[in-house]
């Protein structure tokens, strides 16, 4: 047989558009290891070994530094096999295709600027953290525990459990390489899972003799702190057990290029029904020495030394594309987009098509601020509010009929940290922000007609009820009980608690009436949501339901009910501030009072930001019966988030999470300190604890701390 050619046959392309549901209902929390002092020096020595002496650093969003490491002084030449080679710069052959050219227009992720010197090539510096989240260090950087993968080679109906995949594969040949276009996602992924889309080259027999090469992106938390998409490559010589690794994390794979690094993060994803983000990724053997060469765009990363493997050291006999999604405990993540076609049909997207016509109205300016939030500067007359069958033919209210006032000392504080406001003068005149709904928005909701609200319907009818709820929704509040009270005021100090999945976590104070069928609520404070907002930043929010959580009401404007006044302080803005354990407290004053002529009125610090119409409710249209002040949490399937900063309250100022100048107003709009006889809730001392400091001296009057890590509550 003659010396093997590349050809448009064999250079196989597949253009992967990945779009299989999976139910996400994202549960692990990373866990904490105690290290022996032998095990910390192991770990130290490991880290001097991967982290080589730096020309330059260069520090990328998310924490990531990149050392611009001497070319021929990485890690790949720690490799026994690789001890005394020379770095190949470029390869001696390269596949060229006529007419369908390779695309240039691939996804830009490298480094800025030029990105390392010349003679130097980006490596991702390793953390003390990222060995701490490995199993063990013999297993860091390892796609697999071993003995997961020893059952992923000997046990097909065992791995199925907790491992899935989507692929095409061709009929056992012979490759040299093999080329994809796919479009990026950002698929919701937490704790120990993964998803990824990628493609393999693979030879030798399905047990410990398993050669392969892979490359693709991948949500992968647990190896990088984040769930940001990453360009990866990955190898093993021997079915996944002790060769092989992610990147650079292991003697290995060889980085010749300065710009474009292993490692690093797209800050660009495929929008569901808009633009689609794609890259282009070439894997093929160099036929002058055999090295297997990755190419990313128009750009050479670098290549495996055909001296790391046996069967692969000559062609690939194997070629897979798709997904792959592993948990090692309880719900498969989303893999690719998380949607597919056979789920949702052309009827659904119809109805999802008009939902975003009718909640996103023409803008007059729109506004985009940080994570891809847009706010549209909306008519003030033609917001969503009034889409409501009872506010059809309302008019706006532009000042409350009533104002509380405080005199002296009392005064409401101006001093809320104005973190929040949209930037410079916020919306013309006549306009007021409202937060652009997306496609994506709207699929992240178990259904359409759930979308905006805080549970589901079965989940609202068990919070009700009291029927098991305490396995996934914990309280820590404070309860001031069948009185008459016209509106609350809080200032709460803001963090930002570790949250992901369909979890979240807030701060918050509700002014409820009626019935638990019945009742009606309308609630103000921040909260960490990732499924409502797809961020895990700190959101200021706001929430009614006139039905116990049924049927009415919804976050922010995400159905017609709130009226928006502000130009200036949208709901679901993001905190660019948070407090800082130990240090500075950022706070802010939430006021929602009754105007004794017509609404109940929101006010952010000295901003009014918009009203409930009275006429959204029953019992609560002329006075609340009750208040309560604290921290609220839900997760539907595992281990709990932590709420408030993620401490207990006993560690008190400057660590916990706090209200204080905690008020109510009386009838006659007159404030009041929270009453004396209140109540303590608090279903999971487990997991958290409240502690009521009672009236202070200070300026703080009525105060009192709440929160704690979450975990296992039961």
């Amino acid at each position: 047989m003659g010396s093997p050619v590349i050809t448009g046959d064999l250079l196989l392309k597949a253009i992967l558009l990945l779009s299989f549901q999976t139910s996400a209902l994202l549960s692990s929390t990373e866990a904490k290891r105690t290290l022996s002092k032998d095990e910390y020096l192991s770990m130290k020595r490991h880290l001097k070994s991967l982290n080589k002496p730096a020309v330059k650093s260069i520090e990328t969003d998310y924490g990531n530094i990149f050392d611009c490491v001497d070319i021929n002084k990485q890690p790949a030449f720690d490799h026994p096999l690789l001890k005394n080679d020379t770095i190949q710069m470029k390869p001696g052959s390269h596949p060229q295709r006529k007419g369908d050219k390779i695309s240039s227009s691939s996804l830009h992720i490298g480094l800025p600027g030029d990105g390392c010197p010349v003679g130097t090539v980006p490596i991702r510096r390793v953390t003390m953290e990222d060995l701490m989240r490995a199993p063990s260090l013999s297993q860091f950087g390892k796609k697999y525990a071993q003995n997961d993968s020893q059952l992923i080679l000997s046990d097909f109906s065992t791995v199925t459990k907790f491992h899935h995949w989507a692929t095409i594969e061709p009929y056992r040949g012979e490759y040299y390489g093999t080329q994809a276009t796919m479009n990026v996602w950002q698929p919701d992924v937490s704790g120990d899972k993964f998803s990824l889309a990628q493609f393999w080259l693979t030879s030798g027999p399905n047990n410990d003799q398993l050669n392969s090469i892979e490359a693709g992106w991948t949500v992968n938390p647990i190896r990088l702190k984040d769930n940001k998409v990453r360009l990866f490559a990955y190898w093993t010589a021997d079915g996944y057990q002790k060769t092989g690794c992610y990147n650079l994390e292991c003697p290995g794979f060889v980085q010749v290029n300065k710009k474009v690094p292993l490692g690093a993060y797209f800050n660009k994803v495929s929008t569901f029904g808009g633009v689609q983000k794609e890259i282009t990724l070439l894997a093929f053997l160099d036929l002058k020495t055999n090295n297997w060469w990755l190419k990313y765009g128009d750009e050479l990363v670098g290549y495996w030394p055909n001296k790391l493997f046996t069967s692969l050291s000559t062609k690939a006999e194997i070629v897979q594309w798709g997904g792959e999604v592993f948990n090692p405990d309880g719900l498969m993540p989303p893999m690719g987009s998380a949607k597919s076609n056979i789920l949702h049909s052309s009827h659904s997207y119809l109805s999802m098509k008009r939902h975003l016509k009718s909640l996103n109205k023409p803008a007059v300016k729109s506004i985009e601020t940080g994570y891809g939030n847009i706010f549209d500067c909306v008519d003030i007359n033609k917001q969503p509010a009034f889409d409501h069958p009872l506010l059809k033919n309302d008019t706006i209210q532009m000042k409350p009929g009533s104002h509380p006032q405080r005199k002296g000392t009392d005064k409401i504080s101006s001093s809320s940290v104005h973190n929040i406001g949209l930037p410079g003068d916020g919306c013309p005149l006549g306009t007021v922000p409202i937060r652009r709904v997306t496609m994506e928005d709207l699929m992240r909701a178990p259904s359409l007609s759930q979308f905006g609200q805080k549970y589901s319907l079965n989940d609202s009818r068990s919070i009700l009820s009291g029927v098991n709820v305490t396995n996934f929704h914990h309280w820590a509040a404070i309860q001031a009980n069948r009185g008459e009270f016209y509106g609350t005021q809080a200032t709460m100090n803001v963090w930002q608690p570790d949250v992901s999945g369909d979890k979240f976590s807030l701060a918050q104070f509700w002014l409820t009436s009626g019935p638990y069928d019945q009742q009606n609520s309308i609630e103000a404070g921040w909260t960490v949501n990732p499924s409502r907002y797809n961020d895990n930043q700190v959101h200021l929010f706001a929430y009614w339901t006139a039905d116990g959580y049924q049927n009415t009401g919804c976050y922010d404007h995400d159905c017609p009910g709130f009226v928006q006044f502000s130009n200036k302080v949208p709901l679901g803005a993001y905190f660019n501030k948070v407090s800082t354990f130990g240090g500075v407290q950022q706070e802010i004053t939430l006021l929602t009072f009754l105007d004794d002529k017509t609404n109940w009125w929101l006010k952010y610090g000295d901003e009014f930001v918009g009203y409930w119409p009275n006429k959204l409710f029953t019992s609560l249209s002329t006075k609340a019966e009750n208040v309560h002040w604290g921290g609220q949490v839900l997760n539907p399937d595992g281990l709990m988030p932590p709420m408030g900063s993620g401490r207990f309250a006993e560690e008190d100022f400057g660590k916990a999470c706090y209200m204080k100048n905690v008020m109510v107003l009386t009838e006659d709009r007159q404030f009041a300190d929270a009453p004396k006889q209140t109540a303590l809730y608090l279903d999971a001392p487990k997991c958290y604890s409240i502690i009521d400091k009672g009236t202070q001296r200070n300026n703080w009057r009525r105060t009192f701390y709440f929160g704690g890590p979450g975990g296992n509550c039961i």
